[in-house]
């Protein structure tokens, strides 16, 4: 479904309907305030939830169809605005909320590598690669199919494999 609500069914099913799970806002919205556990002499107000890469589409300016962000660090994560209504990847990418506001839900699909920048650096550190554009020309220099894959797995794939049928 898509409203915005949770998911009876899924919750039914994997037996966690009696939880008391938060009300679902907008990405863009008031959710309390702070004084960061007595630090701050006044209370600073929390105006929005929304994780590293989901923001940085948004401060990306990705307010179009079409629009994409690329983050490279630790991990990797793409993003790209598909409109205003989830759709289905022909890819497999995940159909994700990009971010929200009382009046707009941008869609987006998702990829990500838990650990690309991390694993560039295992690999210099075993001795395999000298700098991560050497990673580029290898994998420039493949021919597929090959004999030879690097699963950068280190912290899990980051999504499930879905099977055909």
């Amino acid at each position: 479904m898509n409203d915005l609500a949770w998911d009876e069914d899924i919750l039914q099913k994997w037996g966690l309907n009696n939880l008391q799970l938060p009300e679902i806002k907008p990405s863009s919205d008031q959710f309390g305030e702070t004084s960061l556990f007595g630090l701050l002499d006044d209370k600073v107000a929390i105006s929005s939830m929304i994780g590293d890469s989901h923001a940085a589409m948004f401060g990306e300016a990705c307010f179009q169809t079409g629009s994409t962000k690329m983050t490279l660090g630790t991990g990797s994560s793409l993003l790209m605005h598909i409109g205003q209504m989830p759709r289905k990847s022909a890819q497999g990418l995940l159909s994700t909320i990009g971010w929200s506001t009382q009046n707009e839900v941008a869609y987006a699909w998702e990829g990500a590598i838990v650990a690309c920048g991390s694993m560039i650096e295992w690999l210099k550190s075993m001795g395999i690669l000298t700098s991560a554009q050497a990673s580029a020309d290898i994998a420039e220099s493949i021919t597929i199919p090959s004999e030879v894959y690097l699963v950068p797995a280190f912290s899990g794939l980051g999504s499930p494999l879905l099977a055909n049928g």
